[in-house]
């Protein structure tokens, strides 16, 4: 024997801290030796489509659990969608956050193990961001990150206004399965007095 299950939510007029959800979607399907699970969230002036796939195993057990030797695949598609939405999970550390993610990227990897497949681009943008330990908000946030099949990291264009003036920086890291491997993490060419 095993056990199957499919599960389908529909989202309307949902509200995640300030952001607001026009409609969404959530799908899960297990059995069969896989796991599916789908999410598409709409906004008024943006979107985000993410998967994820793996393989399991429950066969008569009570609760399926994941195969460890499965890979894991992920896609993250996202235009405009709103950083807000994000803010009350990272509340503690971020009290404020907003901007727009654009967003394609996809990622295979096995838990543990090298070997980590990733591709793709993530943007941030028009960000407003407020680090706890920092105080500052920092204004017109912005940065790119863009993830190559050999497990490069490279985060590019950071770029923040705070009270002190400007921020830009870069950075780069690789990563060996979900293990960071080496990379210098944080280039930091300096605040800029804006007011010099």
């Amino acid at each position: 024997k095993d056990a199957r299950v499919h599960a389908k939510i529909d989202l309307a007029k949902l509200a995640v801290g300030k952001a607001r959800y026009e409609k969404g979607t959530i799908v899960v399907d297990a059995g069969g030796g896989k796991l599916a699970a789908k999410v598409r969230v709409d906004q008024k002036a943006g979107y985000l489509d993410a998967s994820m796939a793996t393989g399991m195993q429950w066969g008569a057990a009570l609760a399926p659990s994941l195969d460890a030797n499965q890979p894991v695949q992920a896609r993250l598609v996202a235009k405009a969608f709103r950083a807000a939405a994000i803010q009350p999970f990272v509340e503690s550390a971020v009290p404020a956050l907003d901007g727009r993610i654009d967003a394609d990227a996809q990622a295979t990897l096995v838990p543990g193990k090298p070997g980590a497949q990733i591709q793709g681009k993530v943007t941030f943008r028009d960000g407003t961001v407020q680090i706890a330990a920092l105080g500052d908000e920092l204004q017109d946030v912005r940065a790119t990150a863009t993830l190559s099949p050999d497990g490069t990291i490279k985060v590019t264009d950071v770029f923040a206004k705070g009270t002190q003036g400007e921020l830009r920086a870069h950075a780069d890291a690789k990563l060996d399965g979900t293990r960071l491997a080496d990379g210098e993490l944080l280039r930091v060419r300096g605040w800029q007095d804006e007011r010099a």
